[in-house]
């Protein structure tokens, strides 16, 4: 009995884990973590106010929603010492079926996924 709610508590913390890539763009120089809340977020490279350098590229694996992937993608980026990210969106269609009660059943909707581009000032 013991193993098996141990199980289940392992299951609990990783079936839903999302993790937060980060693709360093060349070489990483030693940069201090900064807050997450102070990184800068731009929809738009022309928007961005300074000159920059891309240091890398955040990318998630798994299901979130448009606020917690922001989040994660700024988490991230300050890990790094990030000053600002660039964030792209792309539209994914979800799909999923099955059958309920000898009845089929297929729903379908789209979900928001986002990337970001960590930058710094120059």
């Amino acid at each position: 009995m013991r193993e098996y709610l141990t199980l289940l508590v392992l299951l609990a913390f990783t079936g839903c884990s999302v993790t937060a890539q980060f693709v360093p763009s060349g070489p990483l120089q030693d940069r201090p973590q900064t807050d997450y809340t102070k990184i800068g977020v731009f929809y738009d490279e022309s928007k961005v106010p300074f000159p920059y350098t891309e240091i890398g590229r955040i990318f998630l694996d798994g299901k979130l929603s448009a606020q917690e992937q922001l989040y994660k993608i700024r988490d991230r980026a300050a890990y790094f010492g990030a000053d600002a990210v660039i964030v792209k969106s792309d539209t994914e269609q979800e799909s999923s079926g099955g059958a309920v009660k000898n009845t089929a059943y297929y729903e379908s909707h789209t979900a928001q996924r986002y990337t970001g581009i960590a930058i710094i000032k120059k």
